[in-house]
């Protein structure tokens, strides 16, 4: 299970269940607030945790406001324009339905500092024992739609595509409906508990490219499973966050932008030669959003999707949705040199654990000094990301080449 490493706790659904860190979590925040904000998304874990959850913060004497199914922006939202003290939204993100999580927001709307995450860590592992406020704290099931009425407020323009959103069955099911945008299908927005993110949605952009080939629509939309992912799709191209963040800082004449350690090394060459300045982050939404305040930079993002405008200060589709389209509708779509890329996931599982150090070690003999070599643990799956991109289709072959043999032993 991880615990606040790029994006809350995250875990199998059964690690969640069978153990008392929900509840525990709960009587933690609980113990030092007075109003709760909670949101869920469609995994059949959720509102299992949800209870839980519940469970520990009222026995502190803590109100709970629930919102129910929703997506993870709208958590944010609410709390920079309400009087809470902390918000949860019970997602797992992009991961599959199986594994389940808790994203933990400060009462403006932000995910917890570094200092405060290590500080719940702290407080998780000591073992101390139960107390319960002498009041309970009260449930209160709340239904505010001032989060897609703001969204709606965005559209000041008039939509000239057919275009289709995928939801991936996700949080954005139901509030997807009472968007104000002309000429949209939504697809993949009928979860059944086990179907969010299943080969569906920002994960899987080829298959909503597929759909555009055989509808004849001009674009498509990809959401990930609670609503902060965006993947633009053409009939004969997929745009990923680097793409979008192109397209955005080109056609919105931005000086500097903040992506990841993760992004493509070509955008931050074909940025170069437009003038516009690139400060490279951690990977993880939050690391993003504090660099850009810091260097008071107003556009950053992650190769995943994840966009983040300084005046919204959130990664989320619906908003990112009406910013990418606004573009679409005045602006033609040109693409940055990539290098050539090959990602893979290494699992951490016990078996091969290892091998890790040995991977780790023949991956920096074999990469070549011009090219780039990016290994990293994964702060939401168990598994080591390892990103390599080069500009020469030969070194790209070789490193091919190199996961092939590894993949066949």
């Amino acid at each position: 299970m991880k615990f606040f490493s790029t994006d809350g706790i995250r875990g199998h659904e059964k690690e969640l269940i069978s153990t008392d860190i929900v509840f525990n979590l709960g009587s933690i925040i609980g113990s030092k607030s007075k109003r709760i904000l909670l949101g869920q998304d469609t995994r059949k874990s959720s509102p299992l945790i949800s209870d839980m959850l519940i469970n520990g913060l009222i026995t502190q004497g803590c109100n709970v406001d629930f919102v129910g199914i929703c997506p993870t922006p709208m958590i944010s939202f609410l709390l920079k324009n309400n009087d809470y003290d902390y918000g949860f939204m019970i997602t797992a993100s992009h991961n599959p339905y199986f594994d389940n999580g808790i994203k933990v927001f400060s009462k403006n709307g932000e995910k917890l500092s570094k200092k405060e995450c290590e500080e719940i860590v702290e407080e998780l592992t000591l073992k101390r024992p139960f107390s319960f406020n002498i009041k309970l704290g009260e449930l209160k099931y709340i239904n505010d739609n001032s989060y897609i009425d703001f969204i709606n407020s965005q559209i000041d323009f008039k939509n000239r595509f057919k275009i289709v959103i995928d939801v991936s069955n996700g949080s954005n099911f139901e509030l997807i409906n009472k968007l104000k945008i002309d000429n949209i299908k939504v697809i993949n927005n009928m979860p059944n508990g086990v179907n969010i993110n299943d080969n569906v949605g920002a994960l899987f952009p080829e298959n909503l490219q597929n759909y555009l080939k055989e509808n004849d629509y001009d674009y498509g939309f990809c959401f990930d499973g609670d609503g902060d992912r965006l993947i633009l799709v053409s009939k004969d191209r997929i745009y990923n966050g680097d793409d979008l963040i192109y397209l955005l800082s080109k056609s919105l004449n931005i000086d500097k932008v903040v992506i990841t350690s993760s992004s493509n090394r070509g955008l931050i060459s074909s940025l170069e030669k437009l003038n516009i300045k690139t400060l490279i982050s951690s990977v993880g939404d939050a690391n993003v959003l504090t660099m850009m305040k810091e260097n008071n930079v107003s556009l950053g993002g992650e190769v995943s999707g994840h966009l983040i405008f300084i005046n919204y200060q959130s990664s989320d589709s619906l908003y990112s949705l009406i910013k990418v389209l606004r573009v679409l509708n005045n602006h033609n779509i040109e693409c940055f040199d990539k290098y050539y890329e090959i990602n893979k996931n290494i699992s951490l599982n016990n078996e091969n654990s290892l091998n890790i150090e040995n991977i780790k070690k023949e991956l920096n003999e074999l990469i070549n000094k011009e090219d780039y070599l990016l290994i990293r643990e994964s702060g939401t799956e168990e598994v080591l990301r390892v990103n390599i991109q080069t500009r020469k289709v030969d070194n790209y072959q070789m490193y091919n080449n190199y996961f092939t043999k590894m993949e066949t032993k």
